[in-house]
């Protein structure tokens, strides 16, 4: 939600999932046509495989940052969940994932703030996309 409100605030286009479109690019070129396809290629890239990690395990270190979004958000869950085996692959550390995640300290915190927003998030709604944007456009 907060990407989705960050993205229409800022007017940003974000590739795969947003661009800013001119009215008259929906009007004249594509006759009113509001398809997202249209103007978003959200296509998704081909699942890459590591036979080597398939054949003799571990987890290709490049597969792990591909969810750094995560591991910026909750800072040292990924250094409790995973080990390094060597320079390109790493282990799961832990027998218990779940519980892992749900007991550390920046998941926690990570939770309460989610919480703490979605219980004003009508109000925020309101006035960062209508409030906002009507005395922007005045």
């Amino acid at each position: 939600m907060k990407k989705i409100v960050d993205t229409i605030k800022n007017r940003k286009t974000v590739p795969k999932y947003a661009t800013l479109v001119k009215k008259k690019t929906i009007v004249k070129e594509n006759e009113y046509n509001l398809n997202i396809a249209r103007y978003v290629d959200s296509s998704e890239e081909p699942e890459k495989w590591d036979i080597r990690a398939t054949m003799f395990g571990g987890i290709p270190k490049s597969e792990v940052e591909q969810l750094s979004d995560y591991w910026d958000a909750m800072p040292g869950i990924k250094e409790i969940l995973f080990k390094e085996v060597s320079e390109e692959y790493a282990e799961i550390n832990v027998t218990d994932i779940k519980n892992e995640i749900m007991t550390h300290t920046a998941a926690k915190a990570y939770i309460r703030e989610y919480s703490d927003i979605f219980n004003s998030f009508a109000e925020k709604l309101k006035k960062e996309l209508i409030d906002d944007v009507v005395l922007h456009i005045r």
